[in-house]
């Protein structure tokens, strides 16, 4: 298995601020862990873990769709 930080891929970290079930200490030990090479601009939103789609979902879709984008234009 790779750690974060050998990643060579793009990276895209979601998380809602207000998460109860995974604390977004987690996220943001990714963010700082994976390598700014492949670190794509983060999405953290005001909602939970199992509502980001409700409450953010038109906003995660530009998001997403931006990521892929990058994904398609930028491979290593």
């Amino acid at each position: 298995m790779k750690d974060v930080r050998s990643v060579d891929q793009s990276v895209f970290v979601i998380h809602g601020l207000q998460d109860t079930v995974i604390h977004i200490r987690n996220a943001y030990g990714v963010q700082v862990s994976v390598p700014v090479r492949s670190l794509f601009p983060l999405m953290y939103v005001d909602a939970g873990h199992n509502d980001i789609d409700v409450l953010q979902g038109a906003k995660m879709l530009v998001h997403i769709s931006r990521f892929m984008l990058h994904c398609l234009t930028h491979r290593p």
